[in-house]
């Protein structure tokens, strides 16, 4: 598309008016080429829509920041003078455009050399936008009352991680698809096959996708079955695997081993794993097969099963916290080590978070224990639920919220401590896999009235979960020995 303004003549390519939407063999080509149209603009134009009052006072509010240096610029304006930042609440609510949740603008963003964010009649650069929402993203905590649900809230999450792929394919060039496919489950897309094919401008080469297809006969579970076969059987990662199971999928008609994109989730494992440098499963052993009835064979290291549970934790509910703060301070005697209090409070604050603050990054032990002490003795004190406001800017409690909101602590019968999804039951297998960063949860299938899944090596795979002291490579010792399992 063509345009002329005075004697400049400008190229424009806008998505829904260059690609005929309706013709499936055209779309699939253009999509295709979505790495040459991005990479070669000479600009990225991001349209949040139009503008209001609101959105103008949050560009005057980022334009008066342009230049300010992350972190450490912003680090001296909030010491200095935290009044400075009270336009931080514009920008935070500028972020429930619908813009921030779209699947296709990781890759438009993160192939673009220039990016300028227009809204209305106002605009600013991309870097300049950057430092402004990871200063939202660390200084909204007291400034702005928001709601667990809020669409801003949601569109912080997203943006940041866009942020972050983008930095990690300027970085490298690629990205791998199993981190892709993560961020897809936080994404909105109109043809959900497009939560495979929108990324592959990005992602790394060298394993048989699915090619792009719009074709009427072709489904989503298609894609995504072809998808996970192409990742967890051609290469040496099985790292696809925290982002399947029972637990995640909910209904799908999909086998438990392969993931649902189009189930919403934040449940983000491989930040997690990345920020830690877990590697549960240690070195990759062998390629998995796909056998008979959709079943995974694959090979995985049995380490326990699940012995008690705890209630799932409701971060917005005062007097559970309690219930369930009790609980664990009583796991202390189901322990496999013998601790005393302190220590087991110690391994609480660290654990609950999985060793990691709110970035994604080892948290500080003395630090965040001091934050664990002060929810701790707030909550052990509270008598009603009008005392939560007290404690929701407490970072301890910030980072509980996505790491333990929904979850469930429970101990294996060896005395591993352990944080799961409400689908973990008493019973259920613990296993690790050679080439999965992360710990898996599996469950025997259920014989058929026919017998033909009666197999003791018949599995769900239910869930990805943590476990204290098997996160890093424990399973390597001679006591856990390899066993094949059939996922269905």
């Amino acid at each position: 598309m063509h345009t002329a303004t005075g004697n400049t003549s400008i190229t424009l390519w806008i998505d829904a008016i260059c690609i005929n939407q309706t013709n499936p063999t055209e779309k699939a080509t253009q999509v295709d080429q979505m790495r040459a149209v991005y990479s070669q603009a000479e600009r990225v134009v991001v349209w949040l829509g139009g503008g209001t009052h609101a959105s103008a006072a949050a560009f005057r509010f980022m334009n008066s920041k342009r230049g300010v240096s992350w972190p450490e610029g912003w680090n001296a304006l909030v010491a200095s003078n935290k009044q400075s930042l009270r336009g931080i609440e514009g920008v935070f609510w500028l972020l429930e455009r619908p813009w921030f949740r779209r699947l296709w603008v990781i890759q438009e963003v993160a192939l673009a050399a220039e990016v300028l964010v227009v809204c209305g009649d106002d605009r600013i650069g991309f870097g300049d936008f950057e430092a402004c929402v990871y200063a939202v993203w660390k200084f909204y905590e007291g400034i702005v009352d928001y709601g667990e649900d809020d669409e801003a809230l949601l569109g912080l999450w997203g943006v940041t991680r866009l942020l972050q792929l983008r930095d990690d394919f300027r970085s490298d060039g690629e990205v791998s698809w199993e981190r892709l496919l993560q961020a897809a489950s936080q994404r909105l897309a109109t043809d959900s096959r497009d939560k495979v094919f929108a990324f592959r401008g990005l992602a790394e080469g060298g394993r048989p996708l699915p090619s792009t297809d719009y074709g009427v006969g072709v489904c989503p579970e298609e894609v995504y079955m072809d998808t996970a076969v192409a990742l967890l059987c051609h290469g040496e990662c099985l790292d696809l695997l925290p982002l399947a199971g029972k637990a995640r999928n909910g209904d799908s008609s999909l086998p438990s081993w392969v993931p649902d994109h189009r189930e919403f989730t934040w449940s983000e494992p491989l930040a997690m794993a990345d920020g830690m440098s877990w590697n549960a499963g240690g070195p990759f052993a062998s390629s998995p097969a796909v056998v008979s009835l959709f079943g995974l064979e694959l090979l995985v290291k049995p380490v326990g099963r699940v012995a008690r549970t705890l209630p799932v934790f409701t971060s917005w509910d005062v007097l559970h916290q309690q219930v369930v703060i009790r609980d664990l301070v009583g796991l202390r005697t189901s322990f496999r080590l013998p601790l005393s209090e302190r220590d087991w409070l110690n391994l609480l604050a660290m654990s609950l978070i999985y060793g990691l603050d709110i970035d994604d990054q080892p948290a500080q032990e003395e630090e965040y224990r001091q934050y664990f002490d002060e929810w701790y003795q707030w909550l052990m004190s509270s008598t009603s639920q009008s005392d939560l406001p007290r404690i929701k800017h407490n970072k301890f409690y910030r980072v509980i919220v996505p790491r333990l909101d929904g979850w469930k602590a429970f101990v294996s019968e060896k005395g591993f401590f352990g944080i799961g999804p409400p689908d973990v039951e008493v019973g259920d297998a613990l296993c690790v896999a050679p080439g999965c960063r992360l710990p898996l949860v599996l469950r025997p299938v259920a014989a058929a009235s026919n017998g033909t899944l009666s197999s003791d090596a018949d599995m769900h795979l239910i869930s990805w979960c943590y476990m204290q002291g098997m996160m890093d490579g424990e399973a390597a010792a001679e006591e856990y020995v390899l066993s094949r399992v059939c996922l269905r």
